[in-house]
């Protein structure tokens, strides 16, 4: 059924739920959990202005460190990637070119108005992908 499950992280109590999810079907297929992060440019570019690149590196990983944890104490073969890109894009991107059976993301619970003029990551990824996408509230 599933091997490879890709796992979208940015930090959030969503994302840590997703990781519930990833980690159940991970113990129940023996499925390998990549972890994804993607930074924004613009976060990016403004994390860089205000914080020292030692300091930057380590407010970055704990935005994915929690799932690690998770990974590691439920031992599930796990990897984490982690690029600057339009969040939503580089899921999909990564996801399509490296044959994943499934995507699992949060859902950051947007209304229909905030998610027309802010967009939304998890909704890309639905769009877009080529495997099926599970999204977590």
């Amino acid at each position: 059924m599933y091997k490879k499950i890709l796992l979208g992280i940015d930090g959030s109590k969503n994302a840590l739920r997703a990781t519930d999810h990833a980690i159940k079907l991970a113990k129940l297929t023996g499925a390998r959990v990549d972890l994804i992060n993607v930074i924004d440019f613009d976060e990016a570019r403004s994390e860089m202005i205000q914080t020292s690149d030692s300091e930057l590196a380590e407010l970055r990983k704990q935005r994915y460190q929690p799932a690690v944890d998770l990974l590691t104490e439920n031992e599930i073969e796990h990897e984490v990637f982690v690029f600057y890109s339009n969040p939503g894009l580089a899921i999909v991107e990564h996801a399509n070119d490296n044959d994943y059976d499934l995507v699992i993301v949060g859902s950051r619970g947007l209304n229909t108005i905030q998610e027309m003029f802010l967009g939304s990551v998890s909704h890309k990824v639905i769009q877009k992908s080529k495997c099926p996408v599970l999204t977590v509230k």
